[in-house]
């Protein structure tokens, strides 16, 4: 029997159709990745600036810098995902510096960047690795940021005097999205102001997919809604 793709409307054998809508999902959430960095680095971003990105992995936000011109340094904990990230520099010819790190411990050079942008990991939401030190699997959310707190701290003390710091955050339910709303947003916002930093603006934009869309219909069953909103926390040092 064949079933619609609710993404697509493409045909499929139920047994197939789950692998095809987690990659049409995968393929969307990279594009939008790609678009909001060209628009953050285009808007925010001074002209062949230094980048520091405390959460690199992923690679999207330092391709789009060497493309735009810019030099990039992301650090990311995981061995194999700074593997991974170097594997596709040489196969799209854009070189960036990515290094294998803790970014709470990060020996930064002091007032040396020019820019500051990245993406922490949501708690629980998502859990990357089991390593000490990955932060997606802190003990507790309270634990978590403290060790947010950390990096923040290192890309203040990297970050030249009135130089931003943009991260991307979202409100989330911890436990794999079981538990209570979980104002990230403004905990972040109440980390930067403890490390020094001014809240310069904040934007909201789209970061949702199809696929988030076509799972609204959960709000009935539950009276939650699906979460298709991220924010640029935009801090000034």
């Amino acid at each position: 029997m064949l079933l619609k793709c609710p993404l697509c409307d493409k045909k499929l054998l139920k047994q197939g159709l789950k692998n095809h809508i987690l990659n049409k999902a995968e393929a969307e959430a990279y594009k939008h990745a790609n678009l909001l960095a060209q628009m953050v680095y285009s808007a925010y971003c001074p002209s062949n600036a230094k980048v520091y990105d405390a959460f690199g992995g992923g690679g999207t936000r330092g391709f789009i810098a060497s493309m735009m011109g810019h030099k990039y340094l992301g650090v990311e904990i995981r061995n194999e995902e700074v593997d991974r990230i170097k594997k596709r520099q040489i196969e799209l010819g854009h070189k960036f510096e990515i290094i294998c790190a803790d970014s709470r411990f990060y020996p930064i050079l002091e007032d040396a960047y020019d820019f500051a942008f990245s993406c922490p990991p949501y708690y629980d939401l998502e859990i990357y690795s089991k390593m000490e030190g990955d932060m997606s699997n802190a003990q507790t959310y309270e634990d978590f940021l403290a060790m947010l707190r950390q990096s923040l701290e290192i890309t203040y003390k990297g970050l030249k005097k009135n130089a931003l710091c943009i991260w991307v955050v979202g409100n989330f339910r911890p436990n794999r999205g079981k538990g209570e709303l979980t104002h990230f947003n403004g905990d972040l916002v109440r980390l930067g102001l403890d490390v020094g930093f001014k809240l310069h603006d904040e934007v909201i934009f789209w970061g949702g997919s199809d696929a988030a869309a076509q799972r609204a219909g959960q709000f009935v069953a539950n009276r939650k809604i699906v979460r298709v909103h991220e924010s640029l926390i935009i801090f000034k040092k």
